[in-house]
């Protein structure tokens, strides 16, 4: 999740697409390449293996999962539904409400957005970089320079944003700050370069990302997705290094990860690995065949599936 800036702000031209920032976190919109229909293909398969720490039907760790997949196939009202199940059975839960403000801001809903994103900082064991920074997107959608500060400074301080350019804004703004009376639009300008600033960072290399969340100890599903996106979207990373990354996530979700397994099977495919491929788009059926997801009810096409499983055994050798 990167900040957005107000239309009206001077825009470093690194961050330019369209005449705007780029502003939506890493899987907002995203359509995988191998998705057919209304979804990814699903067929009737048993639950996953015992070696997975599967979450016990209907708890909130179920909801949660059946959430992140309906979101990530931009089925956002029934995203929210299970998330408020979720919640109402775990309340506190910093990622159950990140992937809530997520889901509310594809529903236009912003000012309920940023009350689950204070909600997840406020509950959030370690620092939640990526609900901070949604949460300046919107105060500075709104205006809000002066309240985007705290957020500004803990987010710089976390990171260890380096560069003069930097250090010279955030000095301006301390100047603005203690000056009489406020200069608000001053303050939003500054703000909105520093937002700028952490933007680049951000995007100038995943492991930046990785340090600040994963590493962190910000074992969030949503989170982990948007990490292994912004590693699929950069042009100096092999798919092998993709590969191997998503695995670590996988594992970090104890094995039960089905949009991750997804991801997974997708890169093996690019790499013609078909067989892996297959493996984990099984993997990965299994899963949210767990979760209440059939093929039968029209919640997935199995069409790319099964031709990816044609494909696999006529390029099979054959049996001795």
């Amino acid at each position: 999740m990167f900040v957005r800036t107000h239309r009206n702000a001077v825009r470093p031209p690194r961050l330019t697409r369209s005449g705007k920032w780029i502003q939506r976190i890493f899987l907002v919109g995203l359509v995988w390449s191998g998705l057919a229909g209304t979804g990814w293909a699903l067929a009737q398969a048993p639950p996953p293996p015992k070696t997975t720490e599967t979450p016990a039907i209907t708890s909130a760790a179920w909801y949660y999962e059946r959430a992140l997949v309906s979101f990530i196939f931009e089925r956002n009202a029934e995203a929210e539904q299970d998330l408020r199940e979720a919640l109402r059975k775990r309340p506190k839960s910093a990622e159950a409400e990140y992937l809530l403000a997520a889901t509310l801001d594809r529903l236009k809903r912003p000012r309920e957005a940023m009350t689950a994103l204070e909600r997840a900082l406020a509950d959030s064991p370690v620092e939640h970089t990526p609900a901070r920074l949604r949460l300046v997107s919107h105060l500075l959608e709104l205006e809000k320079g002066e309240e985007c500060v705290p957020h500004i400074e803990k987010l710089l301080a976390f990171l260890h944003v380096p560069g003069p350019e930097v250090a010279d804004a955030r000095i301006r703004l301390q100047m603005a700050l203690s000056a009489r009376p406020l200069r608000a639009s001053e303050i939003f300008v500054l703000t909105q370069q520093l937002a700028g600033h952490i933007n680049i960072f951000l995007l100038d290399s995943a492991a930046h990302y990785r340090a600040a969340t994963l590493d962190a100890g910000l074992n969030d599903g949503l989170v982990i997705l948007e990490y292994i996106n912004l590693l699929r979207r950069q042009s100096s990373i092999k798919d092998e290094e993709v590969a191997a990354e998503t695995q670590k996530t996988i594992r970090l979700r104890q094995g039960f990860a089905p949009a991750a397994c997804i991801q997974l099977g997708e890169v093996e495919e690019k790499q013609n690995h078909l067989p892996q491929a297959l493996s984990n788009f099984d993997y990965a059926i299994r899963q949210m065949k767990y979760l209440g997801f059939t093929e039968s009810k029209g919640d997935f096409s199995a069409d790319h599936f099964r031709d990816l499983q044609q494909k696999v055994t006529k390029t099979a050798p054959p049996k001795k």
